[in-house]
């Protein structure tokens, strides 16, 4: 989690490789344990808003977001 000045964002990485798997709360193919995938999913839902969840896998980030310059984003 990053605190910013607009608020926080949360910064997931692996634990929801795309907006995809979070939107559906779905699992990633190669996990052996999809519950255990999913949990973590719902809990980040209460920590901040969801459209300031940042999967670890995701290009719709760079879109998403305000673009600074190439690879650059603003999460305002």
């Amino acid at each position: 989690m990053v605190n910013t000045s607009t608020g926080k964002v949360l910064i997931v990485s692996d634990n929801s490789w795309t907006y995809y798997n979070f939107e559906h709360m779905i699992s990633v193919p190669i996990t052996f344990d999809s519950a255990a995938y999913i949990k973590p999913m719902q809990r980040m839902k209460t920590l901040v808003e969801p459209g300031l969840i940042i999967p670890g896998h995701d290009a719709k980030f760079f879109k998403k977001f305000t673009n600074v310059k190439d690879g650059i984003v603003r999460t305002r």
